[in-house]
């Protein structure tokens, strides 16, 4: 039973919407690796299944969460969004403060690189595309930010992180994406670098050692 415990949490997992999902997100513009972005704009099969249980962790704490705010008309919950045509679900929308707002669960040590350096770029754009997104649906944006839960802690490990609304910031997200689209239009995926690091192993398109650089990576994940 040991050996189909992974089996059974790749089941559950890629039957959720995220996993079937194809067309290239928001939340997946600003990666550490533009060949992964460069792979999916390809919208290939995923090769790599890699580990599950983190990313169902998440899922469930953001059902949780969506439960809990849904029906009370101060908020959005899980709106549907689109700018520059890439598509996004907002966790979370504050109608009364015009904040947008992403529920992120990480690790204590990554919470406090977050209150002290802010969130990646990733993240940053993320958010920032969630309210282009949500300012061309007609509603006023003033804020965007992170709601970190703490993965190993307890509720008041919790920190919520912030900024001022920027549309430039989402356009900064798009030009990359054009860029990255623009490179394999021209010379392929293979003409995108790749940036091998730890977070390889759970690249949807990794496969250690691989030659081919048309539908896979063969990134080092150190």
């Amino acid at each position: 039973m040991t050996e189909a415990m992974p089996r059974m949490l790749r089941r559950v997992s890629d039957g959720q919407g995220r996993s079937r999902q194809r067309d290239v997100g928001m939340s997946e513009l600003g990666g550490h690796c533009d060949r992964q972005l460069a792979l999916k704009l390809l919208q290939l099969d995923a090769v790599n299944h890699g580990p599950k249980l983190a990313a169902l962790r998440g899922t469930g704490l953001h059902t949780v969460l969506e439960e809990a705010m849904r029906g009370d008309p101060r908020w959005l919950v899980e709106a549907a969004v689109a700018y520059g045509g890439i598509r996004g679900h907002v966790d979370l929308f504050d109608l009364r403060t015009g904040t947008v707002w992403d529920h992120k669960l990480m690790s204590k040590a990554k919470i406090k690189r977050l209150v002290e350096h802010g969130p990646s770029r990733a993240h940053r754009w993320q958010l920032h595309l969630y309210g282009a997104g949500l300012l061309a649906a007609g509603h006023t944006v003033n804020r965007v930010g992170l709601l970190a839960w703490p993965l190993d802690g307890h509720d008041e490990d919790s920190r919520a992180w912030g900024e001022p609304f920027d549309v430039n910031v989402a356009d900064e997200a798009l030009a990359h994406h054009d860029r990255v689209a623009r490179a394999v239009a021209d010379g392929g995926p293979r003409s995108v670098p790749m940036l091998a690091g730890p977070l390889c192993r759970w690249c949807p398109y990794w496969v250690r050692g691989s030659d081919d650089t048309d539908t896979t990576c063969g990134g080092n994940p150190q």
